[in-house]
């Protein structure tokens, strides 16, 4: 069901974890999480403090991607497609 969902340009699996469930390991697995190019940043914020039951105020958090080869906070105006978000990019929820 995933592979056809994907086929809309549209849509995209990132994968998403909170930084503190990390401690460090690369090799942690993250969970996808359906998402669309024209999503905010906040939406898919809210969605993933909604994946991992984190429903508590979302502005003690932020999303950090890797990009260009360093950490890269996800603007939560800005549409996914806008901050250059790729299908399967992982993401972290990052306590503030």
């Amino acid at each position: 069901m995933a592979i056809s969902y994907l086929h809309d340009p549209n849509h995209l699996l990132v994968h998403i974890v909170p930084a503190s469930l990390t401690c460090g390991d690369e090799l942690l697995t993250y969970v996808a999480l359906r998402a669309k190019y024209d999503m905010t940043g906040l939406d898919l914020k809210q969605a993933g403090l909604n994946l991992w039951n984190l429903n508590v105020d979302n502005s003690r958090y932020k999303l950090v991607t890797w990009l260009g080869g360093q950490d890269v906070e996800i603007n939560e105006e800005k549409t996914l497609e806008e901050m250059g978000i790729r299908n399967g990019a992982p993401i972290q929820i990052v306590a503030v």
